[in-house]
């Protein structure tokens, strides 16, 4: 399953949205420990991001064009 790491910031509501239209299943994680976490474990630097079903880490960008 696709998950948005978010903060509901901007950013990350135009990510949902594109979710959202994309008929993809996803989950919303919002837990500030989980994000934290995870971007440590990561060495990722800011919020949004996606991890696909596969895996890939995906920045605001990179997201937003592979929802496009």
């Amino acid at each position: 399953m696709i998950k948005l790491y978010s903060t509901g910031c901007p950013k990350c509501k135009v990510l949902k949205k594109k979710l959202e239209m994309s008929g993809k299943e996803f989950e919303v994680i919002e837990d500030t420990d989980q994000i934290t976490a995870f971007a440590e474990e990561h060495d990722i630097h800011s919020a949004p991001f996606v991890v696909t079903e596969d895996g890939t880490i995906l920045d605001f960008l990179a997201a937003n064009k592979a929802l496009a």
